[in-house]
C-alpha cells in the first residue's frame, strides 16, 4: 500500500471529486494526503512531509486514474529500480492551456517506453520516499517544482523513467489560471 498525495485549488470542486472517487477506487492506499493551500511547491513539499509509505503518488485533482494504473506503474516501478515513474497523459479536452503543455509534452510513441525522462509529470507519478524526504522545495516555486523533484532524485543515483502507462489529464483543473498567466508571461 502506498501514500497518495493531491494537490488542489479547490477541494470540493467537481473535478476534486471526481479524482478522489478515481482514487478509493482505483489504488490500495495507505493514507490519502490532500493539500489545497500555498504554491506548487509549498503543497508538495507538505505531501512530501505527510507521507510515510515507501513509495508515496502525486495524483494532481485534474487526473483521473483508471483500474490499471496503480498496477502498471508499481510494476515499471520495481521492474526498473526507478526512483520514480511517471505516465502518458491523455491531454483532453484541448484548450489553451493543454496547447501549451503539448509544447512541453510531444506525441510519445508507447512503444519506446519505458524512457529516462529529464522532467517528470509529478500530477501522476509514484516517487521512492527515501530519495526525496530531505528535499526542501523553494516555497515560492509555483511552476517547475517537477524538475526540482527530478533533478533531487537524479542527484541521489536513481533515474526517472517515462512508462507505457495512460492517465487521463482533465485541461486545466483548478490550476487553470495558473497556467493561462504561465502562457500570458511566453508572449
Amino acid at each position: 500500500m502506498i501514500d497518495v498525495c493531491v494537490i488542489t485549488k479547490n477541494p470540493k470542486s467537481e473535478l476534486m471529486l471526481k479524482c478522489l472517487k478515481a482514487i478509493e477506487e482505483y489504488i490500495p492506499y495507505n493514507k490519502l494526503i490532500v493539500v489545497s493551500e500555498g504554491t506548487r511547491g509549498e503543497a508538495r513539499q507538505k505531501c512530501i512531509e505527510a507521507v510515510t509509505s515507501e513509495i508515496f503518488a502525486f495524483i494532481d485533482d485534474d487526473v483521473i486514474v483508471d483500474e490499471s494504473w496503480y498496477s502498471g506503474m508499481m510494476f515499471w516501478m520495481k521492474k526498473l529500480n526507478a526512483g520514480a515513474v511517471t505516465g502518458v497523459p491523455d491531454l483532453k479536452p484541448k484548450t489553451d492551456a493543454r496547447r501549451f503543455l503539448e509544447l512541453l509534452i510531444r506525441e510519445i510513441d508507447l512503444n519506446k517506453l519505458p524512457q529516462p525522462i529529464n522532467c517528470l509529470h509529478t500530477g501522476s507519478c509514484l516517487i521512492r520516499t527515501e530519495l526525496v524526504k530531505d528535499i526542501q522545495i523553494p516555497r515560492w516555486l509555483q511552476h517547475r517544482e517537477d524538475l526540482y523533484i527530478t533533478e533531487h532524485i537524479k542527484a541521489k543515483g536513481y533515474e526517472c523513467y517515462r512508462v507505457p502507462i495512460k492517465f487521463r489529464h482533465i485541461a486545466g483543473g483548478t490550476w487553470e489560471s495558473l497556467y493561462a498567466e504561465n502562457i500570458a508571461n511566453l508572449r
